[in-house]
């Protein structure tokens, strides 16, 4: 089986079912005014380098911003909707702030993915018909990594391999939307028509990331909890994407063998959000959490 590009630009290229996607850039797109502010210094002081009261005060006001900003969630959660698009600016304006204190002292994966949450953020207040629970779950996951990642730049500057990360869906379109969503975090993924070819494909190769669609023809043979039988990929993370009118239901109940779920149709934000969510928290597993005390 040959793999071939996806996307050329911002557009599909023809080719067989079997595609790869390819991405050129490495942060999800912001907006004008955030893109320069938060985009890493070179050169920038790590917290390591710039000595214990440096690392203390960093310390100090990663855990106030990240207070604000689970304490500005939590009251969204609350607020009635004519107060909800305020709330969500309130909420981007914080999320940026936390990026720009990211990057500044070279907390690389800290404030991509903080980025990233802006990003959406952003999406949500400009169009707050996009707002769901499914952005809403992503939100909240990506607040709680935050608190998580490691605080030590030279551990989030580690090069690492390029994550494997596969898409499973029958439908060309989804693909393609899957797919860009996963180029705008500057991912790669391998994306598949067919579930009985992805089970083979997955009895061989580790992935680090799955996206799988469970309103295919061929589900029922393709049987969601194989995934967990597979050696290579008994614990890869695997996020079904599902309709969001069926979004509330799959969320109660057990997910057969997935990690979490995303609701159709798809932000391209909110996966990007999502992708990287899951990709970061085995790295900040042996991690130091951030302190959320003030004093």
């Amino acid at each position: 089986m040959k793999l071939v590009p996806i996307i050329e630009g911002d557009r599909i290229a023809g080719g067989p079912t079997n595609l790869v996607c390819e991405p050129r850039s490495v942060l999800i797109a912001r907006t004008t005014q955030s893109s320069a502010a938060v985009r890493p210094v070179a050169g920038a002081p790590s917290a390591q380098d710039a000595g214990s009261g440096a690392e203390t005060e960093s310390t100090h006001r990663f855990a106030q911003e990240l207070g604000a900003l689970r304490q500005a969630f939590q009251a969204h959660g609350k607020s009635n909707e004519q107060l909800r698009t305020s709330s969500l600016l309130h909420l981007h304006g914080l999320a940026h702030a936390f990026a720009v204190s990211a990057a500044s002292v070279g907390l690389a994966d800290t404030a991509r993915l903080a980025t990233a949450l802006e990003g959406l953020l952003n999406e949500l207040y400009v169009a707050p018909q996009k707002l769901n629970p499914s952005a809403m779950r992503t939100v909240a996951q990506a607040i709680d990594l935050l608190a998580t990642l490691p605080e030590n730049s030279a551990a989030q500057n580690e090069t690492v391999p390029a994550p494997r990360i596969l898409v499973v869906d029958d439908e060309p379109l989804s693909r393609q939307i899957l797919c860009t969503a996963l180029k705008r975090a500057g991912l790669t993924a391998i994306a598949l028509e067919q579930p009985i070819l992805a089970l083979e494909i997955l009895e061989e190769s580790r992935f680090d990331l799955i996206f799988l669609d469970v309103e295919m023809p061929e589900l029922n043979g393709f049987d969601r909890k194989k995934l967990r039988t597979t050696v290579a990929n008994a614990k890869t993370p695997v996020v079904f994407v599902t309709m969001l009118t069926d979004f509330d239901t799959r969320a109660r109940s057990n997910l057969s063998g997935g990690t979490d779920l995303i609701a159709k149709p798809v932000l391209l934000t909110e996966l990007a959000v999502k992708a990287l969510i899951h990709l970061f928290r085995s790295r900040a597993r042996t991690a130091t959490p951030i302190a959320l005390k003030s004093n």
